[in-house]
């Protein structure tokens, strides 16, 4: 069976950002559907397999409940069960409606796990090429040597004999 993590809906969030997880949330009430989906679905091995492989963060929220009501402020649930496939971010990768057919939930777990490594990678890229910029661009001599151009300008300044302090009411001493 599919493990669901034990905590509240604010708990999950900050695991899978703390994680940088996909959040697969299921929420469901006592019909027959959502009965039927938890004994078919959660229970299927290929799928107990993709979503450990996947490393999903899995949360089931009961209806009626006070994490249903966090939830759905944020995303809609209209009919149970539901399930929303939430990258680590909050930005939506896939919905279910209603009962989800097991080759469909497998497809969206792959896709939502290979967009999250693929923009986990792609920022990581853009990290190293900013660092990497940073430090071949800079150069010690050049910056000391710009620091002491303003601060002789600044010395300059003070020194001239136009330019005099004005005392707090406002004339020149």
């Amino acid at each position: 069976m599919v493990e669901f993590f034990d905590g509240s809906v604010g708990e999950a969030i900050k695991s899978v950002q703390e994680r940088n997880r996909c959040l697969l949330v299921t929420v469901q009430d006592d019909s027959n559907a959502c009965e039927e989906m938890e004994t078919r679905l959660w229970t299927d091995s290929s799928v107990v397999e993709a979503i450990s492989e996947a490393e999903f963060t899995c949360l089931m929220i009961k209806a009626d409940t006070q994490d249903y009501v966090y939830f759905g402020s944020f995303f809609p649930v209209y009919v149970f069960p539901t399930v929303y496939i939430l990258a680590p971010n909050g930005k939506p990768l896939a919905y279910f409606a209603t009962s989800v057919p097991k080759s469909e939930l497998l497809v969206k777990v792959q896709e939502s796990a290979s967009k999250l490594q693929e923009e986990s990678s792609s920022k990581k890229r853009a990290e190293k090429d900013i660092r990497d910029k940073c430090w071949t661009n800079w150069n010690p001599k050049t910056s000391s040597e710009r620091g002491g151009k303003h601060r002789s300008r600044y010395r300059e300044i003070q020194s001239n004999t136009r330019f005099r302090p004005v005392s707090s009411c406002g004339t020149n001493r």
